[in-house]
């Protein structure tokens, strides 16, 4: 099941090819409690002890903000070895970021998008993905420096 794309979403996309395989991307990626060992400003946790499964705590730094800023998500898309997608905010405003692993000859294609949709998209939408666009980037670069870390060994 492909995550939906409302039409009228604020939205970013990033592409990168990096010399792994699809599986390895998608298992890093779908590895949420190892998120702080390779991303430090990206934490992703379950939502508490009597969350329903797929339900997550985001907690981002970003930019020379003090704190991390926090936000309740859920996956809602996980097809091994090529999609995960997942939700994050609440009310007013969401995002929906998706990674889409292709495989290429020179390793895997990542498609990384980030949807911004809600009532308040207007008001918050632009300068919200200006500043998570920050953190896509990244999120991507850290993305390929964990993948292609010299002596890791790539399965």
């Amino acid at each position: 099941m492909t995550p939906s794309e409302p039409q009228d979403a604020l939205t970013l996309t990033t592409r990168q090819v990096i010399a792994v395989k699809p599986q390895a991307v998608f298992k890093l990626l779908s590895d949420f409690p190892a998120y702080g060992a390779w991303a430090p400003f990206l934490t992703l946790a379950p939502a508490g002890k009597f969350a329903e499964e797929g339900q997550l705590d985001f907690r981002i730094r970003v930019g020379r903000l003090p704190i991390p800023i926090s936000m309740a998500g859920e996956i809602v898309t996980l097809e091994p070895p090529r999609l995960i997608a997942w939700r994050m905010g609440g009310y007013g405003i969401r995002l929906l970021e998706t990674f889409r692993v292709d495989p290429v000859p020179q390793g895997a294609r990542v498609t990384h998008t980030v949807q911004c949709v809600g009532g308040l998209k207007g008001v918050l939408g632009e300068g919200l993905l200006r500043t998570y666009g920050g953190v896509m980037r990244q999120l991507d670069v850290a993305l390929a420096r964990r993948l292609t870390k010299p002596g890791k060994i790539r399965r």
